[in-house]
């Protein structure tokens, strides 16, 4: 990852510094240097460079006024003669010169910069790399610090499912933050602007709460305009740049986005004589990517102020040092110059720039999913309730709708009296469509059809009424196959007779009875949303509920987003109420972005279903001891016998006096005090005439004791 000096975040990112452009012209500059010059500059530096050492080696051409031409020649004069000697003495030898001296080099001047930038480690601006943007990493969170944006819940970009709440027109540019953990302990509370930093470090030695509560209110009044969490657990996801609602996050624990750094503008006299610096100008432009929103900006600066030293002779150097910021975790492009410029005590001045550019590319990207799920009122799936299972307490019935399952008599599960179902040819497979054919049962003139249709198992069927604005009492219908008969049912429906929500008769089941519904349509909605800094294209989208995986790619219309733009995926299903039973929904989705790793996410939507009443049937049974039904039990003769031995006889202590006794026998029954008391437990001794016991214990009203022979013989007379 490359990195850059960073100007400015909007107003929030903002470290730009702000000068006049002060431009210089017509000094000496040197080609052989990395820093690009323009046209002007170089055709300027080329000319004087050249010149200012052939203008020490020649003199300057001295003018002279006009002279008239010279006069025009004769034949005459363009005829040659032998030279006459007039003179007797011999020629005179011209007079000897001194030799000239070679020019002497003219000094000049040539400056040179360079610049130089390094974090607090000395580390190469351009080789400082971006910290994880995950701030989970395993370990608690002991402090994370925000940038403060001013911007509503709408902006939120995060994958938390933590709460944000905007209160009238929401957060200004300047307003009071406070972060609190649950139980109330303020952490932080400030009035900050636009841009302001904010720390929320733990309230003791350990790591944050798992849940920080942030509160924004207005300076002047103190009215609330906004409220959202964060989860600081270190279970939940937390990145750098995340954004809740009018808060950035910058950093977490050593994770910065904003490290210092020191640029160094070392300037050298490369020349040949003493020269004095008088212009130091540095130059910033900036364009980078921040929150869906390219930022170009630029500032210049007056360093002259800055330099240690400003006359230098040839071979020295002197610096200017300036303290920046470099946001490691936005892309973008930084590029910093700097121009120099110093003049000799004589001669031409000179001149010198340079250039230091970085770029911070940011790979990878982050995707977040969020599932909402609303039935047609827009009412949350996990609000739903099922309805009161009774169609009616004795009022007529409109309409009932069934769901038709399949199979025979053996599932028949209500409460109805007269419900009969009968199966035929081994009753209607689930397997094979059915013509279900509905009439009123009573109606006597003609035949009234209530349905008639071919469904298959799964499939819903309404019966509404035909003639006024209720149900027949009783609709009888039948189940055919392959125009052969499978099950006959006959259901009650005249609001008298017991009929509920899931009442099964035979391969019927009860959906709903007027605006009593079990089944209850529900729409899931699957939000999928960039909240990194990178475009990115969603590749898989993969739903599970149930035991049913679902590929939805091919519904996901927008597959390429921008930061903080979203695309979502509908999905139509129809839910039971009226069972007890959690449905779970898993939406993951994974996205790519155009460098770097993909990114990942998933959401999950949990609600229940919860049946509030119950319902019990009652019945009763009675058999003798030989499975016998009672009804069925005879009467025994009443005469024990007419002629044969009694082995054994039974007889039930019931107490009172001998004046119950009721008999044909001439037998002996005498009380004593007042004769046995029903409350009371009595002792039984019973003997034949011979004083053998044949019985002796005690029992109480209601028990039965059982006399027999001795021996296994017949009882005695």
């Amino acid at each position: 990852m490359k990195l850059s000096f960073n100007k400015s975040f909007v107003a929030v990112w903002a470290v730009s510094l702000l000068f006049p452009i002060t431009a210089a012209h017509g000094r000496v500059t040197k080609e052989s240097h990395e820093s690009v010059l323009d046209t002007e500059s170089n055709e300027l530096f080329r000319t004087l460079y050249t010149f200012d050492y052939s203008m020490s080696m020649t003199p300057e051409p001295t003018t002279l006024p006009p002279t008239s031409p010279p006069p025009t020649k004769s034949p005459v004069d363009d005829q040659t003669y032998p030279p006459t000697d007039l003179s007797t003495e011999p020629p005179t030898e011209p007079p000897t010169e001194p030799p000239t001296e070679p020019p002497t080099a003219k000094a000049f001047c040539l400056v040179d910069v360079d610049i130089k930038c390094v974090d607090d480690d000395g580390t190469d601006c351009r080789a400082i790399e971006s910290p994880p943007g995950q701030c989970v990493t395993g370990n608690k969170i002991d402090v994370v610090t925000f940038a403060y944006l001013g911007s509503n819940c709408e902006g939120s970009a995060n994958t938390q499912n933590g709460i944000c709440d905007d209160f009238g027109s929401g957060p200004s540019e300047r307003d009071v933050v406070t972060c609190k953990d649950m139980e109330g302990e303020v952490l932080y509370s400030k009035s900050v602007s636009v841009g302001d930093s904010i720390t929320v470090p733990s309230s003791g030695n350990g790591p944050l709460p798992e849940m920080i509560i942030c509160e924004v209110t207005s300076v002047e009044n103190g009215s609330p305009r906004q409220s959202f969490q964060v989860n600081t657990s270190g279970d939940e996801d937390l990145s750098l740049l995340d954004i809740y609602g009018s808060l950035q996050l910058i950093s977490c624990n050593e994770h910065n986005c904003k490290v210092p750094v020191t640029f160094t503008y070392e300037i050298e006299n490369i020349g040949t004589e003493q020269m004095t610096v008088d212009f130091l100008e540095r130059t910033i432009k900036s364009s980078f990517d921040i929150n869906g929103v390219t930022i170009k900006d630029s500032s210049i600066n007056d360093l002259l102020g800055s330099v240690k030293k400003t006359v230098l002779e040839p071979g020295e150097k002197t610096t200017a040092v300036e303290e920046g910021i470099i946001d490691v975790c936005i892309e973008g492009t930084y590029a910093t110059s700097v121009k120099v410029e110093a003049d000799p005590p004589i001669g031409v001045p000179c001149e010198d720039e340079d250039k230091y550019e970085v770029t911070i590319e940011i790979e990878g990207c982050r995707i977040d999913v969020d599932i909402t799920c609303v039935d047609e009122d827009g009412k949350s799936c996990t609000d739903l309730e099922a309805p009161p299972g009774r169609c009616s307490d004795g009022g007529k019935i409109d309409v009932v709708t069934f769901t038709y399952e399949g199979g025979d008599c053996d599932q028949t599960a209500n409460t109805q009296q007269e419900s009969i179902c009968k199966d035929f040819n081994g009753g209607p497979s689930a397997q094979d469509d059915s013509r279900i054919l509905c009439i009123d049962k009573e109606s006597t003139n003609e035949i009234n059809i209530i349905f008639d249709d071919v469904v298959s198992a799964g499939d819903e069927i309404t019966l509404p009424a035909i003639t006024g604005e209720t149900l027949p009492d009783v609709i009888e219908c039948e189940v055919l196959q392959r125009n052969v008969k499978r099950q006959e049912l006959i259901i009650n429906t005249s609001g008298k007779e017991d009929l509920y929500l899931k009442d099964v008769f035979g391969s019927l089941t009860l959906e709903s009875c007027d605006e009593k519904d079990c089944l209850v349509p529900v729409t899931y909605t699957y939000l999928l949303s960039n909240v990194g800094q990178s475009p990115m294209d969603i590749t898989e989208v993969i739903r599970i509920r149930g035991d049913t995986t679902v590929d939805l790619i091919d519904l996901v219309e927008d597959k390429t987003l921008d930061f903080r733009e979203s695309t979502e995926v509908v999905e139509e299903e129809v839910v039971d109420v009226c069972l007890n039973a959690e449905i779970g929904t898993v939406v993951a989705a994974k996205a790519d972005p155009e460098e770097g790793d993909p990114c990942f996410d998933e959401d999950v939507y949990n609600f229940m279903t919860v049946v509030k009443e119950c319902r019990v049937e009652a019945e009763i049974t009675c058999v003798d001891s030989e499975g016998t039904d009672c009804d069925e039990i005879e009467a025994p003769e009443k005469q024990c016998s007419e002629s044969d031995e009694i082995d054994v006889i039974s007889l039930e202590y019931i107490g009172g006096s001998c004046d119950q006794s009721r008999n044909t026998q001439d037998e002996k029954c005498e009380d004593f005090s007042g004769g046995p008391s029903e409350k009371d437990i009595a002792k039984i001794y019973c003997s034949d005439i011979k004083g053998n016991e044949l019985f002796d214990d005690e029992v109480s009203v209601g028990e039965v004791i059982t006399i027999r022979g001795l021996s296994g013989g017949p009882l005695p007379e």
